[in-house]
């Protein structure tokens, strides 16, 4: 049974972990910009136009501050690349944009997307991540960031993973990855839901993550900002 009265805090709290959760599935990808300053501008600025939007959401909900720092990116990026065992792919990444964080009560939503060189070094980075062990790996990564995030004496029970292809655009790819984690709250039990849905388009992958603490994400609204961002990500040419 979960905590009477205690969730907007730990909302509150776990905002903080979620955020980093937006680079969770493109940590394996690697950060910052390797192009010309015109072209890695120029990608910059076409990653902020594809992530998700205000506009995206409904009239309730609030934009806030991404709270993903340089140190805590770079963290959680080793931490991902080890547990897949590939090398960082520093230097293609021509530009790494995270959304805001999107939240409402006990729901938020935030997304990344990254563009590489070519196509063929985002699709490389996409198989990593949508292959075996990628979900695995985001779910690790996961439980290595809640523990700063909960409230204190609070414990993880358990966890569990599941992968399944995502609906995409003729010429795209795409994968989810669901993760479910038992926490220990101070005064009961509560879970938590996250979804890490990543796109391929061209030289753009695009990550999307949705996560309901207590409840789960409102599937209906995930399928409608999912959809939105991949329209947006057909400027970038296959």
């Amino acid at each position: 049974m979960e905590a009477a009265g205690r969730k907007p805090l730990e909302v509150r709290r776990l905002v903080a972990a979620t955020g980093l959760l937006t680079i969770v599935v493109t940590a394996a990808c690697g950060s910052g910009s390797s192009g010309s300053p015109q072209g890695a501008a120029t990608d910059a600025a076409t990653a902020a136009r594809i992530n998700l939007q205000r506009t995206d959401f409904p009239a309730d909900w609030q934009s806030r501050t991404n709270p993903v720092t340089a140190p805590a990116n770079t963290r959680v990026e080793r931490s991902l690349v080890a547990c897949l065992g590939t090398p960082p792919p520093e230097t293609h990444t021509t530009a790494n944009v995270n959304s805001p964080a999107f939240v409402q009560t006990s729901q938020q939503a935030s997304s990344n997307v990254k563009l590489s060189r070519t196509a063929a070094q985002s699709q490389a980075d996409y198989a990593a991540l949508a292959g075996s062990a990628g979900g695995d790996c985001t779910r690790k990564v996961l439980l290595s960031t809640l523990p700063g995030a909960l409230p204190f004496g609070s414990t993880v029970a358990s966890s569990a993973e599941s992968s399944a292809p995502a609906t995409a655009p003729p010429g795209d790819q795409a994968s989810t990855t669901f993760v479910t984690v038992d926490l220990d709250v101070q005064g009961g039990r509560m879970k938590f839901y996250a979804e890490f849905t990543t796109v391929l388009r061209g030289r753009a992958l695009v990550a999307v993550q949705t996560v309901g603490l207590g409840e789960p994400f409102s599937p209906s609204l995930r399928q409608t900002i999912v959809s939105n961002i991949e329209n947006r990500a057909t400027q970038v040419a296959a």
